[in-house]
């Protein structure tokens, strides 16, 4: 890869990950506001969220790569997302508790001779969970920003019964795949 890299997201995790690739990149957050659109399904918002957060960084620096994602948590079609407050964390965990759920990362990727976006998924299968064990874990403050609001390489890791696919899409960016993209010549 000949091209500075971005990663147009001001996640921790996500730049923890971005580090494993071992090469130097930039930080430059997107701040546009997150908007799902009514009339289209959580595919297609997921993907025009991660785009529009690429694209935006894309705009001020066209001599990069540029990736940005965004990571929603599904269950039973329902998007569980950033908690409002300790009481729709609490809702949120008690949905969770001994359930299996969906984790979705868009990635978009770009560049001034390509663009790519994809969507990594994996499911996630809580233990079951007890009132206490709710009430402990919110007041250590770890779900309080965090999609279906757990943090699987925090407090939350201790709920967690089984993930199927990619571990690193639940923590917010899927960087094998993320790799083998930037390891071909297009970018």
């Amino acid at each position: 890869m000949n091209k500075k890299l971005i990663l147009a997201s001001q996640s921790p995790r996500r730049r923890e990950l971005m580090a494993l690739l071992n090469l130097p990149f930039l930080v430059v957050p997107a701040i546009g506001e997150e908007v799902f659109d009514e009339k289209l399904g959580i595919e297609d918002n997921l993907k025009n969220v991660a785009t529009s957060k690429a694209n935006e960084v894309f705009e001020q620096y066209p001599e990069t790569t540029v990736v940005g994602g965004d990571t929603i948590v599904v269950f039973n079609n329902e998007i569980l997302q950033k908690p409002k407050d300790e009481e729709d964390a609490r809702l949120m965990l008690e949905k969770l508790s001994n359930q299996t759920h969906e984790v979705w990362t868009a990635v978009s990727m770009r560049s001034s001779e390509h663009s790519e976006d994809f969507i990594s998924k994996a499911k996630v299968t809580f233990y079951e969970l007890s009132a206490q064990e709710i009430t402990d874990y919110i007041h250590t403050g770890e779900p309080m920003d965090k999609a279906g609001s757990y943090n699987i390489d925090g407090f939350g890791a201790l709920f967690i019964k089984e993930v199927q696919g990619d571990y690193f899409s639940v923590m917010g960016l899927p960087i094998a795949k993320v790799y083998q993209k930037l390891k071909t010549e297009v970018w």
